[in-house]
């Protein structure tokens, strides 16, 4: 549902905007992060026709870090991606 689906974005946004220094480290998976970063990003690559691929859950990889920090890294490392493709 298209309300959904907004809703799953702004709390990407909400979890990504914030600057997460005073976090604690913690287990994170990846592919829950770049999740997250795909429901931000996803318009402009399919407005551009290129595929935004998320790995599936068998080849997650878990690491200690701070969820808004990897993820603001994620979102950038994407972006970049994005306008080098486009």
């Amino acid at each position: 549902m298209t309300t959904d689906r907004i809703a799953q974005i702004i709390r990407s946004l909400r979890t990504l905007s914030r600057g997460g220094e005073k976090d604690p480290f913690s287990p994170l998976s990846i592919r829950s992060v770049l999740l997250s970063v795909q429901d931000i990003s996803i318009h402009n690559f399919r407005s551009f026709d290129i595929r935004l691929e998320i790995p599936d859950e068998k080849k997650d990889l878990t690491v200690l870090g701070r969820e808004v920090q990897l993820g603001q890294v994620m979102l950038n490392l994407i972006s970049n991606a994005f306008d080098a493709v486009k």
